[in-house]
């Protein structure tokens, strides 16, 4: 039995990364860009309790990490979209730069 020696790309299956659509959505139209090694994981209890406690625990709001250089200038905004693969859209409804500037961490619900 052989194994494989190249761990380079392990951290994509284990940490969860995707692409997503983000939909910048701005005053002079909607400009979807296409963002690689995207994270995402469950609200915090401090983030619930930051947001109202009006988030239900079922799922419908989760966090998302994107980098900065895939994102662009445009950035991220209360309101914009992440679509993810299986076409599920997610409302940003807090936003932030973190890590030193270099990822938008981000807060987004899914809206009926």
């Amino acid at each position: 039995m052989t194994l494989a020696t190249d761990i380079a790309n392990d951290c994509d299956e284990f940490d969860g990364i995707e692409t997503v659509t983000l939909r910048q959505i701005r005053p002079g139209g909607t400009n979807p860009v296409s963002v690689a090694s995207v994270t995402s994981n469950p609200l915090t209890r401090r983030q619930m309790l930051a947001l109202g406690g009006a988030i239900d625990l079922d799922g419908d709001a989760k966090n998302f990490s994107l980098n900065v250089t895939d994102v662009g200038s445009g950035g991220v905004k209360r309101g914009d979209q992440l679509i993810q693969s299986d076409n599920t859209v997610w409302t940003v409804v807090e936003c932030a730069l973190a890590t030193l500037g270099t990822r938008w961490k981000v807060v987004a619900e899914q809206r009926p």
